[in-house]
């Protein structure tokens, strides 16, 4: 699926058809500096796929992680509204009994957010 070349409107349409509800979580920590799992839940309407064709390099301070072409990256598609964009890279949900961590929000402009996720 081609996300660049589908305007607003079209997204909102796929949502509706073909698409389903998640509550995205997020992580915070207590008093006490332990993790918990922090109040801050909403649910958002996406459409969830999987594109089959990924090349990625992710470099931070512990390595690299590189994706080759071929290996699966799922990704969330959804519309941006006032709940959309208080996600973060971090926060976390539940579809098809899989946990999934967002790791992008692949933002398009003010139009949608075209989420990369990772299997937790």
């Amino acid at each position: 699926m081609n996300v660049e070349q589908i305007s607003a409107q079209e997204i909102k349409a796929i949502i509706k058809e073909v698409g389903g509800l998640v509550s995205v979580l997020r992580n915070g920590e207590n008093e006490f500096g332990e993790p918990v799992e922090s109040p801050f839940g909403i649910i958002i309407a996406g459409y969830f796929y999987k594109q089959d064709k990924y090349m990625g390099i992710k470099i931070d301070t512990a390595g690299s992680t590189v994706k080759a072409a071929g290996e699966a990256a799922y990704r969330l598609l959804t519309g941006v509204d006032d709940d959309t964009l208080q996600i973060q890279s971090g926060d976390y949900f539940e579809y098809n009994g899989i946990q999934y961590k967002i790791t992008d929000l692949g933002k398009f402009e003010n139009a949608y957010f075209n989420m990369s996720l990772e299997v937790m």
